[in-house]
């Protein structure tokens, strides 16, 4: 009875031996990966904060400015401002966006340089009655960035609003 005892107790003891290993070796290779020079691991990249966009509107029917109390007619490009209770339609002058001008959709290289270069942009957005959302309809930038951005890309935008 002592040798099968013996004999059991020696296949338990190889047995542990064997899963001590096993699990040394793969410690092992785990701190091995993990002691890689920093130099070949890459760092992961920070996101630039996402910038929120102010956004303008074309008027899809007739208003007036809160600010003059002048009669906006549809299309106008508006601001709306937060009241009390509802939203007042500001003109562009009143809301001092009268020096921008409109370049509308179509060329994405132009509007990403013309907002990159502009110290103030919106986007202009439009009432879709037929798909009850808002479309874009381009950005309004400053003069001298659309300028710029023509110079860069070269190219002339045919849909660019001139100011008389």
């Amino acid at each position: 009875m002592t040798e099968s005892t013996e004999s059991t107790e020696s296949t338990e003891s190889t047995e542990s031996t064997e899963s001590t290993e096993s699990t040394e070796s793969t410690e092992s290779t785990e701190i091995t990966e993990a002691a890689e020079p920093t130099g070949s691991v890459k760092p992961a990249r920070e996101k630039a904060p996402k910038v929120s966009k102010e956004i303008v509107y074309s008027l899809s029917r007739a208003s007036r400015c809160s600010g003059c109390d002048r009669k906006l007619v549809v299309g106008e490009i508006v601001k709306l401002e937060k009241a009390e209770e509802d939203r007042e339609a500001l003109c562009r002058v009143c809301s001092k966006l009268d020096d921008l001008e409109l370049i509308g959709k179509g060329n994405a290289k132009i509007t990403r340089l013309a907002t990159k270069y502009s110290t103030r942009s919106y986007v202009v957005m439009k009432w879709s009655e037929v798909w009850k959302t808002y479309e874009r309809l381009g950005i309004l930038a400053e003069p001298r960035a659309i300028d710029k951005a023509e110079a860069e890309a070269q190219v002339k935008l045919a849909n660019r609003e001139k100011k008389p």
